[in-house]
């Protein structure tokens, strides 16, 4: 669990001399907590070694000198790499535990292309208990010789390794994950919540980006495809559930059941009575649900 601190305080748990080397791949220089910050970092800065910030809760943003921007939020990774200037923060609170390491042996690991400058945020989730996973890694202390260097090295190593294997965001050819979340999100949003501007900072592209890459995989603009799905979650309230035109258009998010109707129409090609009517004559045939939605 998270210390138990004064908000916007940062408690270095160690700090390692960089000179000082038990083991000649790599060591671990030092780790801490960035508790319940809320000053946000305006300038880029490069680190020269490598890091990890995982952020325990809140929201921020991260932006590098490559063109990487990423919304931030409680169960992302951050990875930090060498000379490569960057900021990231908290909007407007966050928590974060981090590492700051280096060494031959991540040097290797970036040159395989494990560690990848193109995917410096990784969206573990909060499912895993990675704070406990991150402060496994360093429980036995700095070390004194070469063995418990060693030992050490493999844990940041293993840890590594289980925070990117399988992880979608991280892996190269993520295209398709991507339109999944993506499609999963406007699915959920309705007409009267945040609009595209907000869901594009999301997933770290311009509006305009968005719009493109969703629109070449899918066929049609994120707002059609949003609005398609209210349109088919409208049908199914219609027929499974005894809701009227006015109660459905309040839980959709629609400002009014005329505003509800006139969308309705432009998609289905019937308002909503005359698609309730169609479907009692049709009882039994789902087809229709599916069918009717015009592209």
């Amino acid at each position: 669990m998270p210390r138990q601190m004064e908000p916007s305080s940062v408690v270095v748990d160690r700090l390692t001399d960089p000179h000082f080397q038990n083991c000649p791949l790599g060591s671990i220089l030092v780790t801490g907590c960035n508790y319940a910050a809320r000053k946000p970092i305006t300038s880029m800065r490069a680190l020269g070694r490598y890091a990890l910030a995982y952020v325990m809760e809140g929201r921020g943003k991260y932006v590098d000198e490559a063109g990487c921007r990423c919304a931030l939020s409680a169960g992302d990774l951050i990875l930090v790499f060498p000379d490569l200037a960057h900021r990231y923060g908290p909007a407007p609170l966050w928590s974060e535990q981090f590492i700051v390491f280096d060494g031959p042996i991540f040097r290797a690991w970036e040159s395989a292309g494990i560690l990848d400058r193109s995917h410096p945020v990784v969206r573990l989730g909060t499912s895993t208990n990675w704070l406990e996973r991150i402060l496994w890694v360093t429980a036995a202390g700095v070390p004194t010789n070469e063995s418990a260097a060693l030992r050490e090295l493999c844990r940041l190593q293993d840890l590594l390794a289980e925070m990117l294997a399988g992880n979608p965001t991280w892996q190269r050819g993520s295209k398709d994950n991507f339109i999944e979340q993506a499609r999963a999100t406007l699915e959920q949003m309705t007409p009267s919540q945040r609009g595209l501007p907000a869901i594009a900072d999301d997933f770290g592209m311009s509006q305009s980006t968005f719009r493109r890459k969703f629109r070449d995989a899918v066929g049609m603009s994120p707002n059609q495809y949003r609005l398609q799905s209210m349109i088919r979650h409208a049908q199914t309230l219609m027929l499974e559930a005894e809701l009227s035109d006015k109660q459905i258009a309040s839980k959709l998010g629609f400002s009014d059941p005329s505003h509800l109707s006139r969308r309705f129409k432009q998609q289905v090609g019937l308002s909503p009575r005359q698609y309730r009517r169609t479907c009692e004559r049709n009882e039994g045939t789902n087809g229709i649900i599916s069918t009717t939605i015009r592209r």
